[in-house]
């Protein structure tokens, strides 16, 4: 399948994006913490795949807490850069299968039943 440039950069920024979303909420800061509208944003730019991967994400990331001795007010280096990590492994799965089902629908737009040029020659009559 080939894949426009413009297509390719949209891919990128989105996958940095959620990158720098994820950082700005996981990294240690003197803010009250709580559920924030970075985390928020987060979720929703990775959804369908964040809720599918929601118990796995759980597992994972709770088990980066505890293998690395972090308390629950201040992520060490290594939380925040397994979130990072993370989150930016959802943002491109999420864009692989964007990239999927786009190419997909432009597939089937251009198959002959639906294609106007395949329909405006009837072809030769047979007797």
């Amino acid at each position: 399948m080939r894949v426009r440039r413009s297509w390719l950069v949209g891919c990128v920024v989105y996958v940095v994006l959620v990158a720098a979303l994820t950082a700005s909420w996981v990294a240690p800061h003197d803010a009250v913490g709580g559920f924030r509208p970075a985390e928020a944003l987060t979720f929703l730019l990775t959804l369908p795949v964040s809720l599918v991967t929601l118990p796995l994400s759980y597992v994972v990331l709770a088990s980066v807490w505890n293998v690395t001795g972090a308390d629950g007010n201040d992520p060490t280096w290594p939380v925040t850069l397994s979130y990072v990590a993370w989150f930016a492994a959802l943002a491109v799965a999420n864009a692989a299968l964007i990239t999927v089902v786009v190419g997909r629908i432009r597939r089937t737009d251009r198959s002959p039943t639906t294609h106007p040029a395949a329909q405006s020659s009837p072809g030769p009559k047979l007797g």
